[in-house]
């Protein structure tokens, strides 16, 4: 299977994965807003899907302008960790289904090692 996704006019090739998240609106930690399945992934974003139909309200609710918290861990092995993001794109999918894309924000050097190393095997593995 080819990880590897068409590059188009884009800074960082995308990557087919399958990793669950859990998003926090506007810095809220209480409790996740939703959660979603990370479907591309790349060193300055993620593209995910959520087809959580009780949780359409909060999708549609939200703005260009809304700094989240993604909660991901790249493997099943590897700590969750917390990457800032600022959606980019929104588009539905069907009534209870959203594709979103988001653009990660001050990354720390950590963050962007550790994506980057995760995004290198997964080119090597192609």
């Amino acid at each position: 299977m080819n990880l590897l996704m068409p590059q188009e006019r884009r800074l960082y090739p995308r990557y087919s994965v399958d990793i669950k998240l859990d998003i926090d609106i506007k810095g809220n930690a209480e409790e996740p807003a939703f959660s979603a399945r990370v479907s591309n992934l790349s060193q300055n974003g993620v593209n995910i899907i959520c087809a959580d139909a009780d949780k359409v309200f909060v999708i549609e609710g939200l703005s260009y302008s809304d700094e989240c918290v993604l909660h991901f861990a790249l493997t099943e092995d590897d700590e969750v960790i917390a990457y800032k993001a600022r959606l980019s794109v929104k588009r539905r999918i069907s009534s209870t289904k959203y594709g979103l894309g988001f653009h990660f924000l001050n990354m720390t050097s950590e963050q962007e090692q550790r994506l980057h190393e995760y995004l290198y095997s997964l080119r090597s593995s192609c």
